[in-house]
């Protein structure tokens, strides 16, 4: 009797069989999920408190260095420009090696030039140094995300995505707090031990990294994807007994896919096309100048109008206040991440953030009256644009199949760091020839308003909160057949008994 033939051209009982998705949906959302997300945000951690540092810690490198015309802009810069490398790095990596591997050694290489640029002399090879730790914590970043959201149920994957927003204001706590302990004021650069400060901060980082070789597991739909259905199985067993669950872990086997370049940015262009990947990117890039725009210039602005004298409060106060409550939040965000669709996220925290850039610049002319809309104002700067970035994310997580979601990933990702690089840069500029910050941040609103109009026609509606990546994935199965982008292993083939 001849075997029957299912789908993918196997067995009909492995055809029978669920997905991975499917599994993942049953294991559900637990203390295996929430160990991962730790363990992967750990390059998120890292951005927040190594560009924070530098930002506090610029005016005491240059008169340390006794470095004339130096710009903390500059070095701002160059981490930033070190992790746009580092996604654009990571998402052809990702797809091709897996996820685990990217974000290790992001973790080592944030450390190990973190803690030897402490040991330099001279400006030029600190800049260089700073930026390669730039281009580690990019390195992880786009694999962290990718992997949370393939070991997550559909309903908590912007819970995930949020974690790493969480990790980005820890570690911009955790600097503060370091800082805090020379000079809560920032006044006094010449008191901060700043060659200490940043090799105190490379061993939270190197907690992280060492924590996740043992802890940190493998994509089970990449494993499958590339072919080792096997060890998919292991690292399905692990979650579900991670999570006190009895899962069936025999998956349906997909197709075994072509890890080409070529076909990574095939599959991601034939998914949902070129004018929706533009303009995720391009919304990508104002998000990001928003975001970093503002870390860099509200230091630099409340510093400038003596916040501390005037308030009776230290302005390492104000930005510790200010990061706290922000996390709180974007953690209370969840909820509208999780229901509300991409779209409608995205307008409203752009809308919050261009409020909170006019209110900052009255607030900051008259700081003595003004204190607690100054103070939220700084918190809208940063949960706005925070927020509309990891919805932004989301939605191109959730567009994309396996084999090339780090790839459209990093692409949103990368095209955001242009803005994140050039805000300092634009900042540093734009205050010198004023000689305040309101210009910026009028700036700032300007580009969040075209945004809105650019978002407004844009049809996001099938990643919503609740949906899975499943009817987007088969569309792309469907479309990428068509095309001779890669070529796929020929399917096993069976006997008969």
């Amino acid at each position: 009797m001849a075997v029957n033939f299912g789908k993918f051209g196997q067995p009909e009982s492995d055809a029978m069989k669920p997905t991975i998705r499917e599994i993942v949906e049953d294991i559900g959302f637990g203390r295996s999920q929430f160990l991962v997300m730790i363990m992967a945000c750990g390059p998120f951690f890292a951005e927040g408190l190594e560009l924070l540092m530098v930002s506090l810690l610029a005016g005491s490198i240059a008169s340390d260095l006794d470095t004339v015309g130096f710009s903390g802009g500059f070095m701002v810069f160059l981490v930033l420009l070190g992790a746009a490398l580092g996604n654009v790095i990571s998402g052809p990596f990702a797809d091709k090696s897996g996820r685990q591997f990217p974000i290790i050694l992001g973790y080592a290489m944030v450390v190990v030039f973190s803690i030897t640029s402490s040991f330099m002399n001279t400006l030029t090879t600190i800049s260089a140094l700073r930026f390669f730790v730039g281009v580690g914590f990019g390195l992880g970043q786009p694999a962290a995300l990718v992997l949370m959201n393939e070991v997550a149920p559909a309903r908590w994957r912007m819970a995930s995505t949020l974690g790493s927003a969480l990790f980005v204001g820890l570690g911009a706590i955790s600097a503060v707090f370091m800082v805090m302990v020379d000079d809560a004021w920032l006044k006094n650069f010449s008191i901060l031990q700043w060659r200490l400060l940043l090799r105190c901060s490379a061993i939270p980082v190197m907690l992280l990294g060492f924590c996740s070789i043992f802890i940190l597991p493998e994509s089970p739909s990449f494993l499958a994807a590339t072919g080792d259905y096997a060890l998919a199985r292991d690292v399905l067993q692990d979650l579900a007994a991670g999570n006190k669950r009895q899962a069936s872990v025999s998956f349906r086997c997909p197709e075994v896919e072509a890890k080409t370049l070529q076909g990574q940015f095939g599959r991601a262009l034939c998914t949902r096309g070129l004018l929706n990947a533009a303009s995720i990117c391009m919304g990508s890039l104002v998000l990001n100048f928003a975001l970093y725009g503002s870390s860099y210039a509200v230091p630099q602005a409340l510093v400038k109008v003596t916040t501390g004298d005037v308030l009776g409060i230290a302005p390492a106060s104000v930005l510790l206040l200010s990061f706290g409550l922000a996390c709180l939040l974007i953690a209370s965000g969840t909820v509208l991440g999780m229901r509300a669709s991409r779209k409608t996220g995205i307008i409203a925290c752009l809308m919050l953030s261009i409020f909170s850039a006019l209110l900052f610049n009255v607030s900051s002319a008259n700081a003595q009256q003004l204190r607690w809309p100054l103070i939220v104002s700084c918190l809208g700067l940063w949960c706005g644009p925070s927020f509309a970035i990891l919805l932004l994310i989301q939605a191109s997580l959730e567009m994309y199949p396996a084999l090339s979601s780090t790839t459209a990933t990093a692409a949103c990702m990368a095209f955001g760091r242009v803005g994140t690089v050039v805000a300092p840069l634009l900042s540093d500029y734009v205050t010198s020839s004023t000689g305040d910050s309101s210009t910026f941040f009028t700036i700032l609103a300007a580009m969040e308003f075209a945004s809105i109009v650019a978002f407004v026609p844009l049809d996001l509606t099938p990643a919503t909160s609740t949906a899975t990546a499943d009817s987007a994935a088969a569309a792309t199965e469907e479309r990428v057949a068509q095309l001779p982008l890669a070529p796929t292993a020929a399917p096993p083939t069976y006997g008969s008994v």
